[in-house]
């Protein structure tokens, strides 16, 4: 019995082993003090939040990123959208971000604005 348990656990492993796909680095983004999050809608469209407002765009896979102006001088903690238009970056002091359009035009609005 604990050898076809035995043989089932490594059968697993093997088996998830043969799947794995091994890590690429791909490019280094352009240089920003501190990068905090990042979304991926696809497996080609990403952006990634960060320190000073910093909003980064790829439309490769990651390849290459594309800065992003987002009239925001304040650390970006998070990011989400939920298609290639609408989305949202939050961060320092209250402040969310949103676009229609796909970060071609922020609206910057603070969380005291909401309630």
């Amino acid at each position: 019995m604990k050898f076809f348990l035995f043989l089932a656990i490594a059968m697993t492993f093997l088996a998830s082993s043969l799947n794995a796909q091994p890590w690429t680095q791909l490019t280094t983004v352009p240089p920003s003090p501190s990068l905090l999050s990042i979304h991926f809608l696809d497996d080609y469209t990403g952006y990634v939040v960060g320190v000073g407002g910093t909003i980064l765009k790829t439309t490769d896979g990651g390849a290459t990123w594309a800065s992003q102006t987002s009239n925001s001088g304040e650390a970006l903690y998070s990011t989400f959208f939920n298609d290639a238009l609408k989305g949202w970056a939050v961060g320092d002091n209250g402040s969310i971000l949103t676009t229609l359009d796909g970060v071609d035009k922020l609206d910057n609005r603070s969380s005291s604005n909401c309630f």
